[in-house]
């Protein structure tokens, strides 16, 4: 969590030197940053905030294929924002309002595309993905 340049808003700014990590959000880190170039596999949740929807939508389709993305608002096809988002960018899953069931459902396949890997896991979908 060193050198992000954002506002850590909850947990521990110093994770990187004591070493205790603990869930944290970071606010508005730099584009360029290790914690936004790497993979992140901890309890740490960049936010960014947005004028538009158009700037966020380019700024998910400026990196490489996320996992997931996650919309956060009205579940409706009527809801113009949530279908640009859905229809204009392209990850291994999309989710309104979750942000864990996909991964913690085992009959739901998981998985990504690109860098963020191939193929499904859980389950049948699993099974199949490990069987010749």
């Amino acid at each position: 969590m060193a050198d992000h340049e954002g506002s850590v808003v909850i947990g521990n700014p110093n994770a990187h030197e004591d070493k205790k990590l603990g869930p944290a959000v970071v606010l508005q880190p730099s584009k360029d940053s290790a914690l936004m170039q790497e993979e992140i596999f901890g309890p740490i949740l960049p936010v960014f905030t947005y004028k538009n929807i158009d700037e966020a939508i380019q700024f998910v389709n400026s990196k490489t294929k996320p996992l997931a993305v996650y919309y956060y608002g009205t579940n409706s096809w009527s809801n113009k924002n949530m279908m640009r988002v859905k229809e204009e960018t392209y990850s291994g899953a999309f989710l309104v309002n979750e942000s864990a069931f996909h991964f913690l459902n085992q009959y739901a396949p998981f998985g990504g595309v690109g860098g963020s890997g191939y193929g499904r896991c859980h389950g049948y979908e699993g099974f199949k993905q490990c069987s010749n």
